[in-house]
């Protein structure tokens, strides 16, 4: 992965699992508009994603208005794993 990328300090996911909403809350308005612009933004969720990546971290997806959190793909976890030392 060699493009820039954000770790949002500030984010938060609310709705987890089978709930019907699941949003990220609390970025900077900065950081909506690099997650816009297509630069990688992410953050850490309270739970882990449990499967196969195992990992709390997530990845911001904007549609609209609304920004919504994704399990990143695992180079994506790997790299920022190595960046941070947190799983």
């Amino acid at each position: 992965m060699n493009a820039p990328f954000l770790i949002s300090q500030t984010a938060e996911q609310s709705g987890y699992g089978s709930d019907y909403y699941k949003v990220v809350r609390g970025l900077t308005e900065a950081e909506i508009e690099a997650a816009r612009a297509g630069t990688p933004v992410y953050f850490r969720a309270d739970r882990s994603s449990r499967g196969a990546l195992d990992t709390n971290w997530r990845t911001v997806r904007v549609h609209g208005k609304q920004t919504f959190p994704r399990v990143p793909k695992a180079d994506a976890v790997t790299m920022l794993r190595k960046q941070t030392g947190l799983l």
